[in-house]
């Protein structure tokens, strides 16, 4: 049902496995697998009638000048409102879709108590020093991870120039962990 799929992805492990099983099923006719960092998404120059992001990866882009070694959420906190990297990805790939085209945000972490506390054991439980902390909107670690948590209200001044209707929210489990979003041109 796929006429052409472009896979990108900035891991090159990734890469590899996916341009295997496509060599392996034979579908390089119709299906590519690239390395490409998400901010230079529009190098791929053409339009899509979907664009999905799977795992947790819409909350994964911190902004670049992000201070790793040196945040202190009791010296400094950074204001999310704005996610300048977030919002470049999001806004060029919304510039890609075809007219009646769709964005799918695959889980984008719930910003309350209990995702932070998730987030932040399973960052411990990894080795990692996380180094934000009940206040912050994201979960950070000196090992440079970064998990950005969304409300609503939050995705909807991130999309400010699509009509909120057309931006639709779907829980993805019992505990207000995780959501679907969905962006429709």
């Amino acid at each position: 049902m796929v006429g052409k799929y472009d896979g990108i992805d900035n891991a090159w492990p990734c890469i590899n496995l996916s341009r295997k099983v496509i060599e392996d099923l034979n579908i390089g006719n119709k299906v590519s697998a690239q390395f490409l960092q998400a901010d230079a998404i529009t190098s791929l120059n053409r339009k899509y009638d979907l664009v999905i992001t799977t795992w947790f990866t819409p909350g994964n882009f911190s902004s670049d000048d992000f201070p790793f070694e040196s945040y202190d959420p009791s010296h400094q906190r950074l204001d999310l409102s704005k996610n300048q990297k977030f919002e470049k990805i999001f806004s060029s790939a919304y510039q890609l879709l075809a007219p009646d085209g769709e964005i799918v945000l695959g889980s984008c972490y719930i910003d309350n108590d209990n995702t932070r506390k998730k987030q932040e054991a399973f960052y411990r439980k990894l080795g990692m020093n996380v180094i934000t902390d009940a206040e912050d909107e994201f979960t950070a670690t000196k090992e440079r991870f970064w998990s950005q948590r969304f409300t609503k209200g939050k995705m909807l001044n991130y999309f400010s120039d699509v009509p909120s209707e057309k931006i639709l929210f779907t829980p993805l489990d019992t505990y207000n962990f995780a959501m679907l979003v969905r962006i429709k041109k």
